[in-house]
């Protein structure tokens, strides 16, 4: 169970309302609608159903947001008595990255972060080890990177941007277009398109679908699951194709043929999320050197 269905059910609880919940909480109604499905299935019980005043609790429902809140209070308690532990000298930093992606740059800056402060060890995480969110709240990952749109990062998360991408298309070898090497999504209409895997709060997959709905296209989700390691070969077994950011085709089938998109809502920027209060001064030194240059994709 994730602590954010249980503050996605409180805040529906609270508020009556879908949408104003989902503002609330930085995200889309769609996920928190989904937040809502994937606690009632895992109790077995609805808790809310929809009346011409808004969401009201189910009698299961009043019983459970009782325990709801207890747990979210538990929670923050936890780390209220963790968090002062930062005052220490640390001497380790953790990193998460989107999809297994580390984009250009970032692995030569860390290898020679390690080598100038070989006193500091590192630990690297991605999205489908531990949420975005999670992560960066309960302090198990320091600095976590991710694709846009950052709906799961709380207020109090400090955002940078550090690397410009683009998004394509990948299609197989025999694909009608694979002659081409850019495409309007338009051209996409009515196909089946294989989405990265939902795990934790993806920033991937929330990207890959926010820019399906921008598009307009009709299109089919494919409804088999892949772990995120053997995502790269969907396209390969015909399955469908993919959006994926230029940045990620190193990970992509050799024989897979990559389609960068002319639609200007296509741009896929990538994010470096922290806690500005961490104490952690390993995490300072990382930020103040790592430094304000904005990387772009290599053309």
């Amino acid at each position: 169970m994730e602590l954010s269905w249980l503050e996605t059910f409180i805040a529906l609880a609270e508020s009556k309302s879908m949408r104003s919940a989902a503002s609330g909480l930085g995200i889309s109604p769609a996920t928190a609608s989904e937040r809502l499905i994937a606690l009632e299935d895992e109790i077995g019980a609805q808790l809310l159903h929809r009346t011409p005043r808004g969401s009201e609790l189910t009698e299961a429902g009043r019983l459970y947001i009782v325990q709801a809140k207890k747990l979210i209070s538990d929670w923050n308690d936890i780390i209220s008595i963790v968090k002062p532990m930062e005052n220490r000298l640390f001497r380790h930093i953790s990193l998460g990255f989107p999809c297994n992606t580390m984009f250009p740059g970032v692995g030569r800056f860390i290898d020679e972060f390690i080598l100038r402060h070989r006193e500091i060890e590192l630990s690297m995480y991605n999205d489908s080890d531990i949420g975005i969110a999670e992560g960066l709240r309960s302090g198990i990952v320091d600095i976590f990177f991710a694709f846009e749109p950052l709906e799961m990062v709380r207020r109090d998360m400090a955002v940078k941007l550090v690397h410009r991408s683009r998004l394509g298309v990948l299609i197989p070898p025999d694909h009608r277009l694979a002659l081409r090497t850019s495409a309007s999504l338009s051209e996409f209409d009515g196909e089946t398109f294989v989405l990265y895997p939902p795990v934790h709060d993806s920033s991937m997959n929330e990207l890959q679908k926010r820019v399906l709905r921008e598009s307009g296209i009709r299109y089919i989700e494919y409804g088999g699951y892949f772990s995120d390691v053997m995502y790269p070969l969907t396209v390969q077994i015909g399955c469908g194709v993919t959006l994926i950011p230029k940045i990620m085709l190193r990970n992509a089938h050799p024989h897979s043929v990559f389609l960068e998109l002319t639609d200007d809502f296509c741009d896929c920027n990538i994010y470096m999320l922290y806690d500005p209060a961490c104490a952690n001064p390993a995490v300072k030194m990382f930020l103040d050197e790592f430094g304000d240059d904005i990387g772009r994709d290599e053309t």
